[in-house]
């Protein structure tokens, strides 16, 4: 059994630790947190680690969340490491609500103000009525946002579980997305969902509601961004998705943000096939190591094929496009670009082109799933 000094061990091997400690943070004891979770509706509450950079950049942001919500609360996890353990809490920052009930809900998002205020909405907020008036509104609300069109509920088995269906879904996932229901005339064979997904300013239809699981992989395609973040949280959905991913390593918010406007064409032309990730070089820093290019190598691109774990990195200071990273991806179809041969960057003296070459593989794409999801 893992104790609570093994854990607090195994935290700072887990990350990247700043030079200088964090100053800012007001942390609560445990004690009093849950005295406070059991007397408010809610508590938006941090667990940090302030020796960690990754916490360090939530700071400010922060400080932002708690001019706007009264509940909040900061956990200090290197001096209450048995009481984060006992929580599961095991990356940092980690983010939730939680209930008076013992109940809570993750944040999954960005460490960022504006997407966490967003979040304690979204949980609050039951399925909103949606009518023809108010529809184009609604599907601009939010960044993700899905309709339920279905037929007035009624005591018929078949109507009565549909409703429950979609409830059960909303209920799942309303930390990440808003959801509304629009009545329609017919019967439960009319119904349909409709998703606008406005961060890549895409729409989706469904007219399958005759299973959860239905329900939940259409909500799943329309949330999922097309240039995503690789974090410990999306990782394995990634790898299980087959398709081999395009990698972007940078090192600047402002830079990952440019890319994706840049690429984000290119991401759902080749959709079926590909995934475009960005990686946070700061978070992250051997990873480009894996994929050919010297350790903290920031803005730079490496194509890696899940299957056989190839990579194939496009040269450090080359031009970062999409019309450039176009050109790279289908150079690497045709056989015209050999994968690294796994010596490292630093130490390589002879780059070689004449080794076999590999393919950028068509694949489906698989359920995706994660065990710690707060990253």
């Amino acid at each position: 059994m893992m104790t609570s000094n093994n854990y607090r061990r195994l935290l700072f091997c887990a990350g990247a630790i700043a030079v200088s400690p964090t100053l800012g943070w007001t942390f609560t004891k445990p004690h009093d947190l849950d005295i406070a979770i059991s007397r408010d509706e809610s508590t938006l509450i941090a667990f940090v680690m302030p020796e960690l950079a990754s916490c360090k950049k939530l700071e400010s942001e922060w400080e932002l969340v708690e001019k706007k919500h009264p509940r909040t609360a900061v956990v200090d996890c290197g001096e209450n490491a048995e009481y984060c353990f006992k929580q599961d809490v095991l990356t940092h920052p980690t983010v939730r609500v939680y209930f008076p009930d013992n109940t809570m809900e993750r944040y999954r998002g960005p460490r960022k103000a504006d997407p966490i205020l967003s979040f304690v909405k979204r949980i609050h907020r039951p399925i909103l009525p949606v009518t023809d008036k108010n529809e184009t509104a609604f599907l601009n609300s939010d960044e993700v946002v899905i309709i339920g069109r279905l037929p007035p509920l009624t005591e018929e088995p078949e109507s009565e579980l549909l409703h429950k269906r979609f409830a059960a879904v909303a209920h799942r996932y309303r930390d990440r997305y808003t959801f509304g229901i629009q009545t329609i005339t017919g019967d439960s064979s009319s119904a349909s969902l409709k998703c606008q997904n406005n961060i890549d300013g895409l729409g989706h239809d469904t007219p399958d509601l005759t299973r959860v699981p239905a329900m939940e992989s259409f909500v799943k395609i329309c949330g999922t961004p097309l240039v995503g973040e690789l974090s410990r949280r999306t990782e394995l959905s990634l790898v299980k998705a087959s398709k081999s991913m395009v990698h972007y390593f940078t090192d600047s918010e402002e830079d990952k943000e440019a890319y994706i406007a840049a690429i984000r064409p290119l991401a759902q032309k080749y959709r079926e096939y590909l995934n475009f990730v960005t990686i946070d070089v700061n978070e992250y820093p051997d990873m480009t190591t894996s994929v050919g290019h010297r350790k903290g190598a920031s803005r730079v691109v490496a194509v890696q094929n899940p299957h056989t774990w190839q990579a194939y990195p496009l040269e450090e200071g080359s031009e970062v496009s999409a019309a450039s990273v176009e050109q790279f991806i289908l150079a690497i179809t045709q056989n015209k670009v050999a994968p690294w041969d796994g010596t490292p960057k630093e130490d390589k003296l002879v780059e070689t082109a004449d080794e076999g070459v590999g393919e950028v593989e068509e694949q489906e794409e698989g359920e995706t799933n994660a065990s710690h999801d707060e990253l």
